[in-house]
């Protein structure tokens, strides 16, 4: 088996296109390594013409065209924190893609994680962008649009047909904003509610609400803000300006301020005095003890291990 990786950001660091040919009378067995993806591929027939690959990496979007010259079987993954959107741009007969029979023009979405079975016919050509799920949350609230729930398979024919209409004048481009964009349009719905002031903090509330139910259903009590992106489906950019609708503070300070309060509890607790300061710390996510005191002395006015001290601080305190 012949193993051919492929890492686009070290050699081609302005966006250059790579271009990747693997014959049939090289190898019957391969692995092909993309940005975000591995295939592990077989050759199933005959023919001898090479299958040529072109890859524009650009920052959080990866832009691929293939063109098969020989038949092959085999298996795609792609990473958890990616979406694809992938056509066939030409399907020759008898190609197939997670057991479906393919026509020229179909478009399949692969959410992260995705897993894809093939069997490409001699002549197929295919079209294929992968996306970072921040980019495409960012692209979304540029639009004005919310993540509806997302299936592998095949995509609305409409959507398909922009697609391909945006690969064809974006492939060779240096700027993917469209390519990105008719994605974004392909996975979403375009987000209700009115536009003023008090219309955002609506819709804030709501980001901030599933941010947060997302801390508790997980008990995460200071959550990654990749996490918590994709739990409320919004850019980065969109969940720092809910919090500071909703709260008049960023979701780390939020969070930090929630888990603070929450230790004081539970060494208040009489019921937890016996519990150690390290554990308590731990389980609310701080594995740092100095930054967690220096954090909670800042919050409450006194450090962890004064709580249980006397009865008088919880009073001073309340």
């Amino acid at each position: 088996m012949v193993s051919a990786p492929v890492d686009p950001v070290d050699a081609h660091p302005h966006h250059e296109p790579l271009s990747l040919e693997v014959r049939s009378s090289e190898v019957d067995d391969f692995n092909l390594a993309l940005p975000h993806m591995q295939a592990a591929l077989r050759r199933s027939g005959p023919e001898a013409q090479p299958t040529n690959v072109m890859l524009r990496d650009h920052p959080g979007v990866s832009v691929v065209s293939m063109r098969m010259g020989y038949s092959k079987v085999g298996f795609v993954d792609t990473d958890a924190d990616v979406v694809t959107m992938v056509a066939a741009r030409d399907a020759p007969p008898g190609s197939r893609w997670d057991g479906v029979d393919l026509s020229s023009g179909d478009t399949w979405l692969y959410p992260g994680g995705g897993h894809h079975q093939a069997v490409d016919r001699p002549g197929m050509e295919v079209a294929m962008v992968v996306i970072d799920e921040r980019d495409l949350t960012q692209a979304l609230d540029d639009l004005g649009r919310y993540l509806t729930p997302m299936k592998q398979g095949k995509i609305r024919d409409d959507h398909a047909r922009a697609f391909v209409r945006a690969f064809d004048r974006n492939a060779a481009s240096s700027d993917v904003t469209e390519l990105v964009a008719t994605v974004a349009r392909a996975v979403s719905d375009i987000r209700p509610g009115p536009t003023s002031a008090s219309g955002r903090r609506i819709r804030s509330e709501a980001v901030v609400r599933r941010a947060v139910d997302y801390s508790q259903d997980t008990g995460d009590w200071l959550p990654s803000s990749l996490a918590l992106c994709r739990a409320a489906g919004v850019s980065e950019r969109r969940l720092q300006t809910a919090f500071r609708d909703v709260y008049d503070m960023s979701p780390s300070e939020f969070f930090r301020t929630r888990a603070l309060s929450e230790a004081r509890s539970r060494l208040i607790d009489r019921s937890q005095w016996r519990a150690r300061v390290t554990t308590v710390a731990y389980e609310l996510g701080f594995h740092h003890l100095g930054r967690f005191a220096a954090a909670f002395k800042a919050q409450h006015g006194w450090y962890p291990s004064e709580v249980p001290m006397s009865e008088s601080v919880f009073e001073r305190d309340s």
